[in-house]
């Protein structure tokens, strides 16, 4: 299954433009669901700006600490 994932509001509380609080369930949920075999696509309004939001998301999914 490929899952589109919004960024701020949900794996994070929205602080936009700074990375909001963690949301530790849905990233609890995110895992268990890319362990089970499904992909996720970061649907975001981040990625319609020029402003390195996009990647600090992307990086933020990323970092080892929230896995």
């Amino acid at each position: 299954m490929i899952i589109y994932l919004d960024f701020d509001g949900t794996v994070v509380e929205h602080a936009y433009p700074q990375i909001g609080a963690n949301n530790p369930r849905a990233l609890k949920v995110i895992r268990r669901l890319q362990d089970a075999g499904h992909h996720f696509i970061l649907n975001t309004y981040r990625a319609d700006l020029n402003d390195g939001s996009l990647q600090e998301a992307i990086n933020y999914l990323h970092h080892p600490d929230r896995n």
